[in-house]
């Protein structure tokens, strides 16, 4: 079994299921990130994103999954993952 399968398979038994990534505006602010892997030929790969560097941004210049806070026009959590993965 590669890497990624393992991963695939760990994760399947612990997240929710995508259908019921709602966003809860009303409670909270929501935001979702991406993680995004691939199989190389001796490992299983991450996409990390370096945050800009900005004054006051207590993240800034932090290695970080992508992602971000959800937009009234995203239809659900993985819509905004994807946007902001985009």
């Amino acid at each position: 079994m590669s890497d990624l399968e393992l991963i695939r398979r760990r994760l399947n038994e612990r997240l929710v299921p995508p259908h019921n990534l709602r966003i809860e505006t009303a409670r909270i602010r929501q935001a979702a990130v991406t993680l995004l892997l691939r199989q190389s030929q001796s490992a299983a790969e991450l996409l990390i994103i370096k945050r800009a560097e900005r004054d006051g941004d207590p993240w800034s210049g932090h290695l970080a999954l992508p992602g971000g806070r959800a937009e009234p026009e995203d239809a659900d959590l993985l819509a905004t993952a994807a946007r902001e993965t985009h």
